[in-house]
């Protein structure tokens, strides 16, 4: 999974190009054997262009006469200039197509090695905010400790206060009762 977040390439395979841009050495492989294709592609209708062009260099249409050939031979020929021109035609629109899906496929690899570089950049920015959130709550958490620290005290001493006011209390109800006490006897 180190190619999808853009890591380094530790496998020896692939291209030179695979090693820095963080894809899998499969997706590279598979990019040459097409481009090999249209190399091939391209030498096959080189062959068949330096055939053609080796013969009389001049295509004769089926009603003429070549005089040093003979009317069977002009035309086997022919057909075989006209199979060739075919397999040209057919070999140049399978590397033109060939070539649109490599490029295609050069630029889906260039979007997703952009892609994973942004959201690479984004994972990164989330974890410095998560980072930062952490040590934020950490320091509520502590200082959520300080005031329960500073409550707990506080209600002591309220406890404290409210166990000598009960006590007040307590000594001004029996100064009372002997005041009452006191003034009914008089």
């Amino acid at each position: 999974m180190g190619w999808a977040c853009g890591g380094p390439n530790s496998s020896a395979t692939g291209n030179g190009s695979s090693k820095t841009s963080g894809f899998p050495p499969e997706f590279h492989d598979r990019l040459t054997r097409r481009r090999q294709l249209l190399w091939q592609g391209r030498e096959k209708a080189s062959d068949i262009i330096k055939i053609c062009m080796s013969r009389d260099g001049l295509f004769r249409s089926p009603g003429e006469i070549y005089p040093a050939r003979s009317g069977g031979d002009c035309r086997t020929w022919q057909q075989a200039y006209l199979n060739a021109l075919k397999r040209l035609d057919i070999t140049y629109h399978s590397f033109a197509r060939t070539e649109q899906e490599w490029k295609l496929a050069q630029s889906t690899m260039e979007t997703a090695s952009s892609g994973l570089s942004s959201a690479t950049n984004e994972l990164n920015i989330a974890s410095l905010k998560a980072k930062s959130a952490s040590g934020d709550l950490q320091s509520t958490v502590l200082a959520m400790r300080d005031c329960a620290c500073e409550a707990s005290v506080a209600l002591m001493a309220y406890a404290g206060v409210s166990n000598c006011h009960s006590t007040l209390t307590s000594e001004c109800g029996f100064m009372l009762e002997e005041v009452k006490f006191t003034s009914d006897i008089l």
